[in-house]
């Protein structure tokens, strides 16, 4: 198994970060040094970094980490770019994303042929009113269908997708077959925030104000939730 950490994507909303967001300080550690961490503890093994920023490698060489460097626009882009190093599985993960234990569990549990783990709707924490992918998985028998999907999101016209991108969500509409402009569940998707009964803190910062705001509280239910759990 081949585990992949996305590091960046477009980066141009987030230009108002003194530092990328991968770099984030949460209770202790980088964002990106908490989802090492993580993998490591359940899989055994150290991800495969993705990224191009030098701040960013910079702290990947610092943990360890084995880096794919790519200069291309897009995330599926990066995802493409790692083709030659896919195994029969593999998990991508955003490394942005703050991800709970109990989340990253799940994945771990549920990794299949292909899947989308993330939030399907509204977060009852961060209060983001949309939802978020936060990782995917597929197997060797899906290799060629991801290759081609990827191509062909890439060519559509910006009109074809939802505001002109070309991210994870087109990726997921394109692989279960629904249409490009709609917001349909599919059994691809696993919806880690119903699961876990809409208490789940996984989610990643997108603006200075969801800094300032969201990152204390998810800080405090790591301590309580994560932290005091190890205590004991």
């Amino acid at each position: 198994m081949k585990i992949y950490l996305l590091a960046e994507g477009q980066q141009s909303r987030f230009k108002e970060f003194s530092e990328p967001k991968q770099l984030f300080n949460v209770s202790g550690e980088s964002i990106l040094g908490r989802i090492t961490r993580q993998v490591e503890e359940r899989w055994g093994i150290k991800p495969v970094l993705v990224a191009r920023n030098v701040d960013i490698l910079s702290a990947a060489d610092k943990l360890g980490l084995e880096v794919y460097s790519y200069e291309k626009e897009y995330i599926l882009e990066a995802v493409v770019s790692t083709q030659d190093t896919w195994d029969d599985f593999n998990l991508f993960l955003l490394a942005d994303v703050i991800f709970s234990n109990k989340a990253m569990d799940l994945i771990k549990e549920n990794v299949e042929e292909v899947k989308f783990f993330g939030r399907f709707g509204p977060t009852n924490i961060a209060r983001k009113p949309y939802g978020e992918i936060f990782a995917f998985t597929f197997n060797s028998s899906w290799k060629q269908k991801v290759k081609n999907m990827v191509e062909y999101i890439l060519n559509l016209p910006s009109e074809k997708t939802h505001k002109g991108r070309k991210k994870m969500w087109e990726l997921y509409r394109a692989l279960s077959g629904t249409p490009m402009l709609a917001h349909i569940k599919t059994e691809l998707f696993f919806d880690v925030f119903t699961t876990l009964n809409s208490e789940d803190f996984t989610d990643d910062i997108d603006t200075e104000e969801e800094k300032i705001i969201n990152l204390p509280i998810i800080e405090r239910l790591i301590f309580e939730r994560e932290d005091r759990v190890n205590e004991r």
